[in-house]
């Protein structure tokens, strides 16, 4: 796995370039792997359990890109 932000991910690009990866990082002291771990454990397992913060300020955003006109479709 990549560090790479969702925006790249939803952007269906054809093609990524990057210099290092998560092993590399780890190896200068940037280990996030405790958090690659705790995504793919389902919820109710995760040792930092998700909480939804302002859903209801950010359900307007979405709805408003529903509605946008000339956006680029994912």
């Amino acid at each position: 796995m990549l560090h790479v932000p969702r925006c790249y991910l939803l952007g269906k690009l054809d093609r990524m370039y990057y210099g290092n990866n998560k092993t590399t990082a780890r190896n200068i002291g940037f280990d996030d792997s405790f958090i690659y771990d705790e995504i793919a454990l389902k919820l109710a397992n995760r040792k930092l359990p998700p909480e939804i913060l302002l859903h209801n300020e950010e359900i307007k955003v979405f709805e408003a890109w529903t509605q946008k006109e000339g956006k680029t479709g994912y």
